[in-house]
């Protein structure tokens, strides 16, 4: 009998799972919380695409209100489902204090989203695991000999702060341990949107193979997404993709960023967004689209707390 109980519970419990997210998603009030603006441009994209949500989810007869953040103390006295989008560092801080409060909410993992965060950090566990990356170095470390060296923040989001350098030289002042260096590789730049085990299409963000997707290109310049035409090299993609969730333990959304040498065909490991942008015109909204995930399973998942 105790077997049979089992074996019951493991054939029900994706089904309980899922009524259980249902309920959750269209039984609850939905708080969706913001940051706080300020001089960081990446507050107001996150402000900016908290707001889309909020007016996506009153589509679905969500009951949903926005929600400006403003402390910790504000999330624990809601009776509501909070759905977190803020910026970086602070999204970091505040899914950290949440879990050690035992509050639940709709979001990242700190552990995951703490790790991804570090490029460095995330480019050394993803090297070590045995994929592809370019090589990479703090900017104090960094003594020439890269012609073009790309530089970018060790954490930030959005291509804010990249920087590609022609001469091989980067100005002193960013010569510090905040900072990266890798080769540039003129390449083609391919996203892969992630949530939970589903591993959706890869897109090419078509733009030229010798310029970077800058913050500016991203936010303010229509850059096309289309899928790969070889379906071995979209195989090989996606592969890489679950591979990388995999090691990071992906358990909510994530954007897997690879860099794709058409000439050789080799895959570069970019970076593993744990936070992306999630609105339904987003790379991530479409990659997952394109690879079967509705819109609705997509706000269902992105709605369960944990």
């Amino acid at each position: 009998m105790k077997s049979q109980t089992l074996t019951l519970y493991a054939i029900l419990q994706p089904q309980v799972a899922t009524l259980r997210g249902f309920l959750l998603c269209f039984c609850m009030k939905i708080s969706v919380i913001s940051p706080p603006l300020s001089k960081d441009p990446v507050s107001w994209v996150h402000r900016y695409e908290s707001l889309v949500l909020t007016k996506e989810l009153r589509r679905h007869n969500h009951d949903v209100e926005h929600r400006v953040f403003s402390g910790t103390e504000q999330l624990g006295s809601l009776d509501s489902l909070r759905f977190l989008r803020l910026s970086d560092e602070l999204m970091l801080r505040v899914t950290s204090d949440l879990s050690a409060l035992g509050i639940s909410y709709a979001g990242p993992e700190a552990g995951v989203l703490n790790t991804c965060y570090d490029k460095l950090v995330s480019t050394q566990i993803v090297a070590e695991a045995g994929i592809s990356c370019p090589a990479t170095m703090t900017a104090d470390t960094y003594r020439g000999g890269w012609k073009p060296v790309l530089l970018k923040p060790r954490r930030g989001s959005d291509s804010l702060g990249v920087r590609v350098y022609r001469s091989g030289r980067i100005p002193e002042a960013f010569s510090t341990q905040n900072f990266l260096v890798q080769p540039f590789l003129p390449s083609m730049e391919i996203t892969v949107g992630v949530l939970g085990k589903h591993i959706g299409r890869p897109l090419w963000i078509v733009r030229p193979l010798d310029k970077v997707y800058s913050f500016r290109r991203k936010h303010f310049v229509p850059t096309p997404r289309v899928e790969l035409s070889d379906p071995d090299t979209a195989r090989a993609a996606r592969r890489i993709a679950r591979t990388v969730a995999e090691i990071f333990g992906i358990r909510y959304s994530a954007r897997v960023d690879l860099l794709f040498d058409p000439n050789s065909g080799a895959f570069f490991f970019l970076e593993c967004d744990a936070f992306p942008a999630v609105p339904s015109t987003s790379s991530f909204a479409e990659s997952l689209e394109r690879s079967g995930m509705g819109r609705k399973d997509q706000l269902r998942r992105l709605l369960e707390p944990h």
